[in-house]
């Protein structure tokens, strides 16, 4: 009897034994896989963070001319299928480089950041992209409106640029427009070009502000 009992002891303790490395090994499993997901949520994080950084303006908070050159080669590439218009604005801020030189660089970038915010808060739909394109100059994508809706936009952006800066700040806006699939260097170039033209006109006329005194 004692040997029985001896053996019985014995089993019970290999089971007690077997069952609490078996447990360990479940928590261990549990643990890995629970760092393992832990990990891929940061790792998921930073590369959304890394992918956002890399189309963004940081001193606008715009998307980038890199980003924009995409979506613009995107949205050109639909209307190969479809035939509804696309319309592109460029636009930058008249005498910039003066306003730069009479202020500084601090008020010049808050200026920018500002015009940012305007153009953010008039071009609200979400399939509009907007972007800083380089220096003082913007531009928007806008699919699906014509160059008469676009030109409603440009005389609204154009109020609010005049209310917010109290008169003291003027845009240049250029566009161009079509329904159907063309070179998107030529797109830009017809908008820019329209852009330079209008700009001339306005400085002819002298309806662009030169000097700041009481800004």
């Amino acid at each position: 009897m004692p040997l029985v009992t001896g053996l019985t002891g014995t089993a019970f303790s290999v089971a007690y034994l077997f069952m609490d490395n078996y447990l360990s090994f479940i928590q261990l499993c549990q643990l890995n896989i629970f760092i393992l997901s832990a990990i891929g949520v940061i790792l998921g994080f930073f590369l959304r963070k890394l992918l956002i950084d890399s189309n963004t303006d940081f001193a606008t908070g715009l998307y980038n001319k890199r980003y924009f050159s995409h979506r613009l080669a995107l949205e050109m590439n639909k209307l190969s299928r479809n035939s509804r218009e696309l319309t592109l604005l460029f636009l930058d801020i008249d005498s910039f480089k003066e306003l730069n030189d009479t202020f500084g660089h601090v008020y010049a970038d808050k200026v920018l950041w500002e015009t940012a915010s305007l153009l953010k808060s008039t071009f609200t739909d979400p399939k509009i992209t907007i972007a800083r394109w380089g220096g003082d100059e913007f531009a928007v994508l806008l699919p699906g409106i014509t160059l008469l809706q676009a030109n409603n936009f440009i005389q609204k952006f154009n109020q609010i640029v005049f209310d917010h800066f109290h008169g003291q700040i003027s845009i240049s806006i250029g566009t161009a427009s079509t329904n159907k699939k063309i070179d998107p260097v030529r797109f830009i170039e017809a908008s820019d070009l329209d852009l330079y033209n209008n700009k001339m006109s306005a400085i002819s006329s002298n309806k662009i502000k030169t000097t700041w005194p009481s800004l």
